[in-house]
């Protein structure tokens, strides 16, 4: 049975944050909730994926999205098979983060998390000229890969552990 709400991916969206909006926008809090729905198995991380990992989560979830696997495959690709992202030859093998990371003006405009922002060198967006944002400025908790971290977005970006309601962007 498909999804209810079945968004495409967004331009330059990480294949994560691509999974947490689907997941957002279907009432999952997480990742992980979406993947024991459609049959995919709870991860530690969704922002450090093989190809192979992409082409199973790909032919798991196509079908709940009334779309091909390969379409998927092949939009995010290029994200994981990057030479410059990850390659096991180097001795620092895998310039991907686990925490998310965010443009708080970027994220006031679109509710979605870029790829670049998964990239262990990038630390300002580029458009806005501003430093990338780790953690809640309420409380210093890290931000996880969660669906409030899209659902506080207007007008809060994520509710903290210290604030019923977050901070104010």
């Amino acid at each position: 049975m498909p999804l209810p709400i079945r968004p495409y991916p967004l331009q330059d969206e990480s294949f994560a944050g691509y999974l947490l909006r689907i997941a957002y926008l279907n009432g999952w809090q997480s990742i992980n909730g979406l993947a024991s729905v459609i049959g995919l198995r709870p991860r530690k991380t969704w922002s450090r994926l093989s190809e192979l990992d992409l082409s199973d989560i790909a032919s798991t979830l196509a079908p709940w999205l009334l779309r091909s696997a390969s379409m998927l495959i092949q939009r995010f690709t290029p994200q994981i098979s990057n030479p410059l992202v990850f390659d096991p030859s180097r001795y620092i093998y895998d310039f991907r983060v686990d925490t998310p990371r965010v443009c708080i003006h970027c994220m006031r405009e679109e509710a979605a998390l870029k790829f670049e922002w998964s990239l262990l060198l990038v630390q300002h967006c580029a458009k806005h000229q501003c430093e990338l944002s780790q953690c809640c400025p309420s409380c210093h908790k890290p931000f996880d890969v969660e669906s409030r971290l899209l659902e506080g977005i207007r007008p809060v970006i994520t509710p903290c552990q210290a604030s019923s309601t977050g901070f104010q962007l």
